[in-house]
């Protein structure tokens, strides 16, 4: 092929030809999502600089990006540190390469695996090693690449000259490359020399940008390899001289395996299925509405006076930045449905995509499995990073910690199981103490004070205000097929359930279940059983949108009460074993175990398709992974509640004991609160008044008020350098019982 560009090597044409074979994360079918890469061009130029120069940090912000648009276009006002001016550089980089050949070769090997597609039936590793020999063969750069300059083409270090590239039968790729690039490092460091060679590779219908001699073997009888890279065995911190390992050092260090993680993490969290969307996971930020955060600011102290009212403060945009100027230890505190894990979903995304700029490692921690078979809170978070990427060592996670490189999101704090509690609050202090440079952020329901979490600092999510609710409502895709449902129940919202249906409207979750119940009642009923009762309901009958009125038949053919049912006391049994998710072998275990199933003599209907009815026609809970788990735990309340509903007064009357007995995750959750609006007088006569007479008998017995005071205010907890913190969890029982009363 002729080529008519009047090819020149140097640091942007080398780039460009790199980038057409950069490795694409996104699918074909997340690219017509409009879904980015995670690979971005000036990821790729940093890789390069860093292999001569690895303390090398770039700039903040937009800045390198906008250097690496004039990199690759060979533009004059290319920047003097990408042109490698600073001869102190190179020489230092020359050093390298002679003393520790392997060493730099292995970092371009990385550089290799990380950013170049290799190993694939489109070849783009061996069109890239042949599109460079027609570059270098055809190099037209001012002095001409001399015929006897040697190209490293193998492992272990064997060279040919130019003329001889052109019967290579096989090249070691990262060594190829590093050798180019010492030219270009060396020999042309004018970048502008390329510029002609760029615009002419951006006319179009001009041939060259592809171009290959045609005396070059075939792709066929071409080999190249592009080896493995070996993560270096990290050197054990020594006190007295740990200054040496900069926290830019060990970022370089760990580089190619935090890319892999990061790519593999985006694109676990960057999607995800929801109620309305439970057939196939839907673009996360396609409909998320970030809540505000509220936190107490600093306070204008009066001496000898607390400070009241106190200083709220409010955080619009919530990212990592915006909650780091706050405080580097947060608890994200809000209730059932709004919207904690997706707010750490959030930051998980906005973390990565920063990732360059924040220099913060983020590692997604849900709780919820925390318990005695941990062998410690490290190595439980160190499980979650091997799901992405088992190449990153332990000990490259503890060098990271050491020199506050992470950002550990810990999700749900209110579901560790209670008999593990203690330990985790052990275990995270020794973690702060010992990790203090890092971020912790946690999320739970408002299920204690948190005063035992001293170092950190308490951020309350908002409930939405009317815009974000209506923006919420905007962007979920509802009934395509009958547009019509959604413009109505945004109408009715502005007009209406705004003002009579505010606790309703102000919850993402129990907007999004208003949506979907609006269609067939219309109505939104106020008491919280009846909407979820109406939910059920409109999820056994739901229509598929594609379908028009067609409904789904249930697998298991049951009717709809007595699936009801049986998802009820499944619930019950799991709730009463703090279990939030399940393997299909305990959901199994659950459903054999069923007292309804007996009753009705059932031994048709199998755990299978209970499980499939479950996941795929009604939506109550979805599959991810080996786990079974629930579209939110407040569907599991309300079954739960429903099944208590259901039974004889005799166990009613051990409901007492049960809700005391689990106390410490009552606060926040609706069970119990259900259950009482659904049989009122029942709860009133079997809980209320036999707790309350046992109460009063045991007081009149000793001492009376002051009993009581011992009894359920065992201690009470006032400072007037913090009032506000304390004044909201100081006047509460240690009773649930007493606390619901009241």
């Amino acid at each position: 092929m002729t080529n008519t560009a009047h090819p020149v090597l140097c640091g942007g044409t080398f780039l460009i030809q790199i980038l057409e074979s950069k490795r694409i994360t996104a699918t074909r079918r997340q690219r017509t999502q409009s879904v980015s890469d995670t690979i971005h061009e000036q990821d790729v130029l940093l890789g390069l600089v860093q292999i001569v120069q690895p303390d090398y940090i770039k700039p903040a912000g937009d800045t390198f990006k906008t250097y690496t648009t004039y990199f690759k276009r060979c533009v004059e006002n290319t920047p003097q540190d990408l042109q490698f001016a600073d001869e102190a550089v190179v020489s230092t980089f020359l050093s390298r390469l002679e003393s520790d050949y392997a060493g730099v070769l292995n970092e371009m090997t990385g550089f290799v695996n990380n950013f170049i597609e290799v190993g694939t039936t489109r070849q783009k590793d061996i069109k890239l090693a042949r599109r460079l020999i027609g570059l270098i063969v055809n190099d037209a750069g001012t002095p001409n690449i001399p015929d006897d300059y040697r190209f490293v083409i193998s492992k272990d270090g064997s060279s040919v000259v130019k003329s001889e590239l052109m019967t290579v039968p096989n090249i070691y790729l990262p060594a190829f490359l590093l050798s180019i690039w010492k030219f270009i490092v060396t020999e042309r460091k004018e970048n502008s020399l390329g510029a002609t060679t760029v615009a002419a590779w951006s006319a179009p219908n001009v041939q060259g940008r592809y171009s290959v001699p045609e005396s070059l073997p075939t792709p066929e009888d071409f080999f190249v390899d592009c080896g493995t890279y070996v993560a270096p065995v990290l050197p054990v911190v020594d006190t007295e001289f740990s200054e040496e390992l900069t926290p830019a050092n060990v970022q370089r260090l760990i580089m190619p395996d935090v890319y892999t993680y990061l790519r593999n993490a985006e694109e676990k969290y960057s999607t995800m299925k929801t109620l309305l969307y439970n057939d196939q996971p839907k673009k996360f930020y396609s409909f998320y509405v970030c809540n505000r955060i509220r936190f107490r600011g600093p306070d204008s102290k009066v001496e000898g006076q607390p400070t009241y009212p106190p200083n709220m403060q409010f955080i619009d945009d919530a990212t990592i930045e915006n909650i780091r100027k706050v405080s580097r230890f947060a608890i994200i505190i809000g209730t059932g449905g709004l919207g904690k894990s997706m707010m750490m979903r959030h930051l998980m995304l906005n973390a990565i995509a920063n990732f360059d700029d924040l220099k913060c490692f983020p590692v997604f921690v849900p709780l919820k499995d925390f318990d005695e078979t941990a062998d410690s809170l490290f190595e439980y978070v160190y499980s979650k990073i091997g799901v992405f990427d088992d190449g990153l060592s332990k000990e490259q996670f503890e060098l990271m910690l050491t020199h506050g490189l992470c950002l550990l999101l810990l999700d749900g704090l209110d579901e560790i199981n209670a008999g593990s509690v203690k330990r985790f609050e052990r275990e995270l202090e020794v973690l702060t103490d010992k990790y203090s440079g890092n971020m912790f952020i946690l999320s739970s329901r408002p299920f204690q004070s948190f005063v035992s979490y001293d170092r950190f600092s308490l951020l309350r999510l908002m409930p939405f205000n009317p815009r974000q609710a209506m923006q919420l409502v905007d962007r979920l895709e509802f009934r395509p097929d009958e547009p019509a449902i959604k413009v109505k129940f945004l109408v009715a919202l502005e007009k209406t359930l705004f003002r009579t249906h505010r606790s309703f409207t102000e919850n993402p979750l129990l907007l999004t279940i208003m949506l979907l119940t609006f269609e067939q009642y219309a109505e939104v009923p106020l008491k919280m059983h009846v909407f979820y009762r109406e939910a059920f309901e409109v999820l056994a009958k739901r229509h598929d949108a594609s379908k028009g009125a067609y409904k789904r038949a249930l697998r298991t053919g049951l009717s709809v009460d007595a699936f009801a049912d049986y998802f009820a006391e499944l619930c019950f049994r799991s709730y009463n074993d703090e279990k939030f998710e399940m393997t299909a072998e305990e959901f199994d275990g659950y459903f054999n175990q069923l007292n309804s199933r007996s009753v009705a003599n059932d031994k048709k209907t199998t755990a299978g398709d209970f499980r499939e009815d479950l996941c795929s026609n009604l939506c109550l809970m979805y599959v991810e992974g080996n786990s079974y788990h629930f579209t939110h735990r407040s569907f599991q309340e309300y079954f739960c509640a429903l099944f208590f509903s259901k039974q004889k007064d005799k166990f009613i009357a051990k409901l007492g004991d049960f809700f005391e007995k689990h106390q410490r995750r009552m606060f926040g959750d609706r069970t119990f609160y259900m259950l009482y609006d659904m049989v009122t007088e029942k709860v009133e006569e079997y809980i209320f008044t036999p707790f309350l007479t046992t109460l009063f008998g045991e007081c009149e017995e000793a001492d009376g008020y002051w009993t009581f005071l011992e009894a359920m205010y065992p201690q009470i907890t006032y400072s007037s350098e913090d009032e506000y913190r304390f004044s909201r969890r100081v006047a509460e029982p240690r009773s649930f019982l007493l606390s619901a009363i009241l």
